[in-house]
């Protein structure tokens, strides 16, 4: 699929880049005292909201999970930008929505670009990859899919089914409040999924 070859072109140094940044942000800003747990779940709407005014609403059968309004202008002759979040998606939509307008609102694609040297054209891909790491920081990650594998592996055989497979990625769909995608994108990410059975899932 487009979206998966899209995304596989990001080499590792974009996370590192992403990780960089987002300590100088939390740092510089104070943000940890704010949100002290390393896993932001819905917490990251309350995060965006301090970058721009959030708006919820919900659409029902409507396939866009939120976008941004940028500079609209106010009556002191201030500008402020706006997200539109819609509430009809699930939780985890909600939560990865809020985590790539922020990246966008953060100019996290132009920090990356600049210091990395990867193509303008892949702007949404390192966005995305940002909304990422937000929400499933590395190292957390890895450990809750050790633990999650640890209950459904079959060790004789080093093999999973399917649908236990699909159970693991619900899990932490719940855990991490991502979507399924989202999930199985950094499965490949953290090296613990291989692209193909990626890409089979996705598929």
């Amino acid at each position: 699929s487009k979206a998966m070859n899209d995304y596989s072109v990001l080499p590792n140094e974009v996370e590192v880049c992403i990780r960089q940044l987002l300590e100088q942000k939390f740092q510089e800003e104070n943000l940890h005292s704010m949100f002290p747990n390393r896993l932001l779940r819905e917490d990251v709407l309350d995060l965006l909201d301090r970058y721009c005014t959030v708006v919820c609403y919900p659409l029902k059968g409507e396939e866009n999970n939120g976008f941004r309004v940028k500079a609209i202008p106010f009556s002191d002759g201030s500008y402020h930008d706006f997200v539109f979040i819609n509430t009809a998606q699930t939780p985890e939509k909600q939560a990865f929505t809020a985590a790539h307008e922020l990246g966008h609102i953060w100019n996290v694609d132009r920090y990356v670009i600049e210091h990395c040297g990867i193509s303008a054209e892949l702007s949404e891909a390192v966005i995305n990859r940002f909304a990422a790491v937000l929400l499933m920081p590395k190292e957390e990650f890895r450990a809750a899919v050790r633990l999650q594998l640890s209950g459904y592996i079959n060790f004789e055989k080093k093999s999973i089914t399917y649908t236990n497979l699909i159970k693991v990625i619900v899990h932490l769909m719940n855990q991490f409040f991502a979507p399924f995608k989202a999930v199985t994108l950094r499965l490949v990410e953290t090296g613990d999924f291989r692209k193909e059975m990626a890409e089979t899932l996705l598929n």
